[in-house]
């Protein structure tokens, strides 16, 4: 087990010579949030469209789209930037908020919050026919939709069709929706555990924070992890690594049956990992400028991955 605690005070950044890849991330120094893309030639482009906001930035699993949430049509819109051809469409024209774009895990199906109903309930899209469909039908406001990692008639999502926002599976084909976390508390933030068949999520009360995995077939619940820190975001690795991100410092954990601490960077958040699982992108904190960072987990070398001028968050790998 490693245990380093990388300080940024000074922010001392070891280079790296191996090329990194592409990345995406997000900016306000236009004045408005907007999404940008940086190449292995350290070039940096806009992709997102006009110079409107933009948000939420979600990759396709083959990293030649990407989703995100545009106003350049004056309302929360979803629009698809293909990174190969340079083609923006905008995939959804409602006056009400769309938003939460989701893709599948074959990149065919592209699932979204939409309030075009009346009521914000998840709608999904084939991207391939151009057809789309109500998949939820109910008057508390459903949300945050993720596909399940291997299986596309799959997705959960959050709802307040209780006293709290709880988690649910939805059964694409039938219509199905069962209840996974537990409806006496808060929970939030679920994604799918790589390589598993199993979410997990923060459940919070009062003045605690849990990271809980639960089976989606047998609805069994496991704490992973007690704070009384709150838990900004996480990101699970391919390779059975966990990231934290608290409200200054991301933590590294192994996985295996439980949670093992390996190290801390502090003055970071915004994890996210490279497809191998062999490089942890994020963002660094409270300082002048945020950059993303890039660090490589075999040689703990870090290197910066956007110019020193950009106020940098939000890194996605293009890979």
């Amino acid at each position: 087990m490693r245990m380093i605690t990388a300080l940024f005070g000074a922010f001392l950044i070891f280079g790296c010579t191996a090329p990194q890849p592409e990345i995406l991330f997000s900016t306000k120094d236009t004045g408005v949030a907007m999404i940008f893309r940086i190449d292995q030639a350290d070039s940096v482009t806009l992709v997102s469209s006009g110079s409107s906001k933009a948000l939420n930035p979600a990759l396709s699993p083959t990293g030649t789209q990407v989703a995100y949430l545009s106003e350049e049509m004056g309302n929360w819109d979803i629009r698809v930037k293909n990174l190969v051809t340079g083609v923006d469409s905008n995939f959804t024209n409602s006056p009400e908020l769309d938003a939460a774009p989701a893709w599948s895990s074959d990149g065919k199906l592209l699932a979204y919050m939409s309030g075009k109903a009346g009521n914000r309930d998840i709608f999904i899209l084939n991207t391939e026919s151009g057809e789309r469909h109500q998949a939820t039908f109910n008057p508390a406001i459903d949300a945050d939709p993720v596909f399940h990692e291997s299986d596309p008639n799959t997705l959960f999502f959050t709802s307040l069709r209780n006293r709290y926002e709880n988690v649910y599976k939805l059964n694409i084909r039938d219509s199905l929706v069962t209840e996974l976390s537990d409806p006496l508390f808060s929970n939030s933030k679920h994604a799918m555990i790589p390589g598993t068949n199993s979410i997990s999520y923060v459940q919070t009360d009062a003045i605690n924070f849990a990271l809980i995995r639960c089976d989606v077939e047998s609805g069994e619940r496991t704490p992973l992890l007690n704070t009384e820190i709150e838990i900004k975001s996480y990101e699970w690795s391919s390779t059975g690594l966990l990231a934290i991100a608290f409200q200054s410092s991301i933590a590294i954990y192994e996985y295996e049956s439980g949670l093992d601490f390996l190290f801390e960077l502090e003055l970071a958040e915004n994890p996210a990992w490279s497809k191998d699982g062999k490089t942890l992108y994020y963002n660094t904190k409270g300082l002048d400028k945020s950059q993303i960072v890039a660090l490589d987990m075999e040689t703990d070398q870090y290197q910066y991955r956007t110019p020193e001028g950009f106020n940098a968050f939000d890194p996605i790998p293009i890979e």
